[in-house]
């Protein structure tokens, strides 16, 4: 209900979920990227998940043990392909350390 109405009042509206996806389950994951998709007006979706191991830097190891606290259940092995069956299309894959 909220899609619908915050999209019916845009054109070309960015959604950004960071933070969010890797506590959803793959399913709920999968609803929301339909959903967000399935949306006129909403044509580009900024998110981030969780893929391969982390990196063996200093930053790495900090972020690893706070995440040892925390729930994260999407756990596609292939996130880009999962999301992309939703009808997205990938325009930059920028991975957090890297930045």
């Amino acid at each position: 209900e909220l899609f619908s109405e915050l999209g019916a009042s845009v054109k070309n509206a960015l959604v950004i979920t960071e933070g969010l996806i890797g506590y959803l389950k793959n399913e709920e994951a999968a609803t929301l990227s339909k959903a967000i998709y399935a949306t006129p007006g909403f044509n580009y979706w900024i998110q981030d998940y969780s893929q391969g191991k982390m990196r063996r830097h200093k930053q790495s190891k900090d972020l690893s043990k706070k995440m040892q606290r925390t729930p994260i259940q999407f756990n596609e092995a292939a996130p880009l392909q999962f999301f992309g069956s939703h009808g997205w299309k990938l325009k930059e894959n920028i991975f957090i350390l890297d930045v």
